[in-house]
């Protein structure tokens, strides 16, 4: 364990003795709502962007470099693998387990 870590553990366990578990649902909830409105602006103010930057792939305005290039990657198509190759799928399938957090 680094001393970021060991540091961040004494002040959560600090924390956590003044702020009660309903206390912490509340904030989230309230700090969810707003992430979502940042995340709006965000992609509000980066479609502004684009628009104005129309096929260009660089930008420097305001003391910034804007980029916006193409790219291509591959990925492979698991839906039509599963359908030609069953078998060849189910052989490389990997089931995972995971724990999803969230707060309503």
């Amino acid at each position: 364990m680094n001393k970021t870590n060991a540091v961040n553990k004494e002040v959560l366990s600090e924390v956590s003795k003044v702020i009660t578990v309903a206390d912490a649902v509340k904030q989230l909830v309230k700090l969810k709502s707003k992430s979502e409105q940042l995340n709006a602006l965000e992609k509000l103010y980066t479609d502004i962007v684009k628009s104005a930057m129309g096929d260009q792939e660089k930008l420097e305005i305001a003391g910034h470099i804007v980029s916006y290039f193409r790219y291509k990657d591959k990925r492979l198509d698991w839906a039509a693998l599963k359908l030609a190759e069953p078998d060849v799928y189910s052989k490389y399938l990997r089931e995972n387990e995971r724990r999803r957090f969230s707060v309503k």
